[in-house]
């Protein structure tokens, strides 16, 4: 752990879906966000090697489910501020520019709030955000106590005026949504 991720901010990527989603969605954080963990529900060695490439750990948790993923991150690394999102997001510049902002601000209660989203889905920008309902979605956390925390969906969503928006690819074709909704209903 570095100092930087001790005081600042971490990136906790959920893999899913393919490499070049991986690889977009850290090329868009590594620039801004000292810590990156690239966190797999499977032991992948492309993955592994993508996020190694991009200075990000890799661990494995064996589950499908994003907040136990998230929160098998958040135990690994010790910091107070937390982006929260999957490999096929993409943080747009003006989000960044809101993030920064907010991370800056006097410390809070621990506070989860959720990231603006558009839906690009079967290559179609959709009006309103494509998710099951019961999913925490893509979020920045911040936590006053790190490792005294409780689970993502008890922890109090906070709206906050996030500029810009968070770009999530979703599938590209019908047989990956149906590949992803089996996936989920496991």
């Amino acid at each position: 752990m570095t100092q930087n991720e001790k005081s600042g901010l971490t990136a906790i990527i959920v893999a899913e879906g393919n490499t070049p989603k991986l690889v977009s969605c850290l090329n868009a954080v590594k620039r801004w966000i000292p810590g990156l963990l690239v966190i797999s529900p499977e032991p992948d060695e492309e993955t592994q090697q993508t996020a190694k490439t991009h200075g990000a750990r890799f661990i494995v948790h064996p589950s499908r489910d994003h907040e136990e993923l998230w929160q098998s991150g958040i135990r690994q690394i010790d910091s107070s501020w937390y982006l929260l999102i999957r490999s096929n997001n993409i943080v747009t510049g003006q989000l960044r520019k809101t993030i920064l902002e907010k991370i800056s601000a006097p410390d809070q209660e621990a506070e989860l709030f959720p990231l603006p989203e558009t839906t690009v889905f079967l290559k179609k920008r959709l009006k309103y955000p494509l998710a099951f309902t019961d999913c925490v979605s893509s979020s920045l956390l911040h936590l006053q106590a790190p490792g005294g925390h409780k689970r993502l969906s008890e922890i109090p969503a906070q709206k906050h005026p996030f500029e810009g928006e968070l770009i999530h690819y979703g599938s590209e074709t019908i047989g990956d949504s149906i590949g992803h909704a089996l996936m989920v209903a496991e």
